[in-house]
């Protein structure tokens, strides 16, 4: 029994470490704008959104919103990562795309509090597009000192970072968003963006798996070997 039990965690550990060591290929990100809210939303007009405006990061392609009841209005980017492909390494943190805003006075009362962010992932030999929906929190600054960072307006995830689950394969994996930065370390939770310019960061997320054989499975199957040697005993 010893023997046999042994054996099946060891199994289960080997099958472990291998999954984790799984990368996955991302073929394509695009990014669509969705849910204003705020004072600006009652102005006709007053938010709009491009999409597929040109750029030199990752697939070229800028999805905007943006507000203000101006000629240069106020808003924000997306970008995806994935030109033409990205190697997506299990556990580890890797670029979803890179956000822009653009930060250009408005009036008071045409502003957003947030929106929605909708993140399509396409991976390689997998059928159909992940679809995950985050949303930004945006603090419009009163332009009351004339400097930085006082004046910044901040771009940022409400409470903790939001986590999505998604198949591929029988496989259960999760995207978690892990914060704003220019690289991986260091990630901060919210995006300062200096008045009068477009400022941008990237986007950074961590692809995990759960443990392949769930803990209730491994005792099924201990259960059934210790019913085994029992039978086996009583014949």
């Amino acid at each position: 029994m010893k023997k046999l039990t042994t054996f099946i965690v060891i199994c289960l550990l080997l099958f472990s470490v291998n999954r984790a060591n799984a990368d996955l290929t991302l073929t394509a990100v695009d990014g669509d704008w969705s849910n204003p809210v705020g004072p600006g939303t009652s102005i006709t007009g007053n938010v709009t959104t491009i999409d597929g405006v040109g750029v030199g990061y990752g697939n070229g392609l800028q999805d905007q919103i943006r507000w203000g009841n101006t000629a240069e209005k106020s808003g924000l980017g997306f970008t995806g990562s994935a030109s033409p492909s990205l190697n997506v390494v299990i556990g580890s943190a890797f670029e979803i795309g890179q956000l822009a805003h653009f930060n250009n006075p408005i009036p008071t009362g045409s502003e957003l509090k947030s929106v929605d962010l909708t993140v399509d992932l396409d991976f390689l030999d997998v059928a159909g597009t992940k679809s995950f929906t985050f949303n930004l929190l945006i603090d419009e600054t009163p332009n009351s000192t004339g400097t930085s960072p006082a004046d910044d307006d901040i771009i940022s995830f409400p409470g903790s970072y939001p986590t999505e689950m998604f198949d591929i394969g029988g496989t259960l994996y999760t995207l978690q968003l892990l914060g704003f930065g220019s690289n991986s370390s260091g990630l901060l939770n919210k995006f300062q963006s200096p008045e009068g310019g477009t400022n941008d960061t990237l986007l950074w997320g961590r692809i995990t798996e759960p443990v392949p054989v769930p803990g209730a499975l491994l005792l099924g199957m201990l259960g059934l070997s210790v019913a085994g040697v029992k039978l086996r005993k009583h014949a």
